[in-house]
């Protein structure tokens, strides 16, 4: 099951409808605090209420998959309405058909007094020709009655307990849809979501064998990980020596673990954590790249991949994640304010290396209507971009074009 897109309405800024297409590698762009980083977590916030693991009883949990929507469930309404509601739909490919799942969750409150607590109203999973269609008969909160629509048709009305948007009763999906629906809860679970900045487990650490390691949001288990596969840290290494000539060893002491950095033609090591800013950031992002090829179906989203390094490394970051995203069908989103990064995917596109159909470009910005909205940028098979929005990197054309008037100016008698 591979994601094609998520929609969102009365969603924190967003106060109509918006779509973010998702290919294997989707590009946000946008201005500080237009709204990029609440359209990504929109995928971890989905991703946390369909995992089945999952025991909270908000339909929209506000901690999940590692990462904080918000102390109540106003902070994720637009406008923080006590009574609003916030839309959340995404579409997925499954044998080739579509599978859709649409959910309204609203804010009630029971009475004077009362916190506001969460309700569905409406759920819906479709899958090609065949759906069934949740609808809350009462939005009181001690009651639990849905009207059910199975392909079209009105069944009886059945009461729903709740797991995030889960619906623990068996009946409540039929069994002609539970195949896809076991899908989708799948796919929750192979989300990932890495935020900036980032925060590696210091050295010393234990080596974890035991178990399975748990990718986590701020990034720390990534020694974890290369302490636990040789190959791994092989390729890591040699990916440093490449981009910043500096190597990546991990030392033993009896049953600790040392991951140090050393620069080409020394030998001192430090510890990675005091190698530089760079070099920390940088490394759970080159973990996770490195790992997407063995991870099950969902969706890697990385804010900001370039923090804290300098340009230069920008052009190289860029490739390593065009590398492991152009034919996975595991989709990447990547966060980003580095204009190298999306000319890097426009290069690699006027190379032949990757088609326009595989890379989407969407501007976050503020409406003229009011709300915030996600306005695609398409690229041609030139890799050049068709209608391209004032104030996408538009900085850098300005200060040039200021620097010829003074130089004018001053060169005048």
């Amino acid at each position: 099951m591979n994601i094609k897109w998520i929609e969102v309405e009365r969603y924190k800024g967003y106060k109509r409808s918006t779509r973010l297409d998702v290919r294997p590698f989707t590009v946000l762009v946008g201005r500080n605090n237009a709204g990029k980083s609440a359209l990504a977590r929109v995928i971890p916030l989905l991703a946390a209420a369909l995992d089945e693991r999952a025991t909270s009883a908000e339909p929209l949990p506000l901690a999940g998959c590692g990462v904080e929507h918000g102390n109540t469930f106003q902070d994720l309404v637009n406008a923080r309405a006590i009574h609003g509601s916030v839309r959340i739909a995404a579409g997925w490919d499954c044998g080739g058909e579509t599978t859709t799942l649409d959910v309204r969750v609203q804010s009630v409150v029971a009475g004077p007094g009362s916190d506001p607590e969460q309700v569905i109203t409406n759920w819906s999973l479709r899958h090609g020709a065949r759906s069934v269609e949740l609808v809350r008969c009462d939005v009181d909160p001690a009651r639990r009655d849905y009207a059910r629509r199975v392909d079209d048709h009105e069944t009886s009305p059945i009461s729903i307990d709740w797991r995030g948007l889960r619906p623990v009763n068996a009946e409540a999906v039929p069994g002609h849809l539970a195949s896809v629906w076991n899908q989708a809860r799948e796919w929750a679970r192979g989300v990932r979501y890495l935020r900036s900045p980032r925060s590696v487990q210091p050295s010393p650490f234990r080596a974890m064998r035991a178990k399975a390691i748990e990718f986590n949001p701020d990034g720390h288990e990534a020694p974890s990980v290369l302490a636990a596969s040789p190959g791994l840290l092989e390729a890591t290494r040699r990916w440093y020596e490449s981009v910043f000539s500096v190597s990546i060893y991990l030392r033993e002491q009896a049953e600790f673990r040392l991951l140090e950095a050393r620069s080409a033609g020394t030998s001192t090591a430090v510890a990675i954590e005091q190698a530089g800013q760079g070099l920390i950031q940088a490394l759970p992002v080159v973990v996770r790249m490195l790992t997407r090829s063995d991870a099950a179906a969902g969706i890697d989203v990385i804010e900001h991949p370039e923090a804290e390094l300098h340009p230069a490394a920008h052009p190289s970051i860029a490739d390593l994640l065009l590398k492991h995203s152009v034919l996975l069908a595991r989709p990447l989103v990547v966060e980003t304010h580095s204009e190298l990064l999306l000319l890097r995917a426009r290069r690699w596109v006027a190379e032949g290396r990757l088609v326009p159909e595989q890379v989407a470009v969407h501007w976050i910005d503020e409406s003229s209507k009011g709300g915030t909205t996600a306005r695609q940028i398409k690229i041609t098979d030139e890799g050049d971009v068709e209608d391209w929005p004032e104030g996408v990197f538009y900085e850098d054309y300005e200060e040039i074009l200021a620097i010829r008037r003074a130089s004018r100016t001053r060169s005048k008698p």
